[in-house]
């Protein structure tokens, strides 16, 4: 998560000074970047021609970070369905009880279907970035992207529920029955 944080800070920034109306751009010799300070740096006005020049010759790339990060998502969505797939088939297979089950198997559910329906949300956020309204394409990305990655981590909780309360009915039972069979407490 901390990546994406990171890609969506990085996506933000260069939009920031790409898309800055009538900002100021510091221009800066070779002689300053290296340290020698020759002359002082001069403030120039970048150009909306520039800036969009400059934008549009980044739109693959920034669309296919956006990309990158619903596809991401999906993964990790996968990955939560079938651990939990798994959790239940498991549960099935030992034949014990759980009070409280299908509710933890009805959160699981409720929560994958939220946490697919952000990912969705999320995907068609990223189809495509324009620089004619890319402020408004990355805050609705980036708004995307936070209910994505809370429906997420809201899914992986209730999937860890789901597991925590399978393995405590198997390992409640599992030492009941090495208790007798070893005859007791002794």
């Amino acid at each position: 998560m901390r990546t994406i944080r990171l890609k969506i800070g990085a996506i933000t920034g260069a939009l920031v000074l790409l898309l800055a109306g009538n900002a100021s751009a510091v221009a800066l010799d070779n002689h300053s970047i290296i340290g020698l300070a020759a002359e002082p740096a001069t403030t120039t006005l970048v150009p909306d021609a520039v800036r969009l020049r400059a934008c549009r010759a980044r739109e693959d790339v920034i669309t296919g970070i956006m990309a990158q990060a619903a596809n991401n998502g999906q993964r990790r969505l996968d990955l939560f369905s079938t651990i939990a797939e798994r959790v239940e088939t498991f549960y099935q297979s030992k034949g014990r009880t759980l009070n409280g089950y299908d509710k933890l198997v009805a959160d699981v559910k409720a929560k994958q279907a939220a946490a697919q329906s952000a990912v969705n949300a999320l995907k068609s956020d990223s189809s495509k970035f324009y620089c004619a309204s890319a402020r408004d394409d990355i805050n609705t990305f980036k708004d995307a992207l936070k209910v994505e990655i809370s429906a997420q981590q809201a899914y992986r909780l209730s999937v860890r529920d789901l597991i925590v309360g399978v393995k405590s009915v198997v390992g409640a039972n599992n030492s009941a029955a090495n208790t007798a069979n070893k005859g007791g407490n002794q």
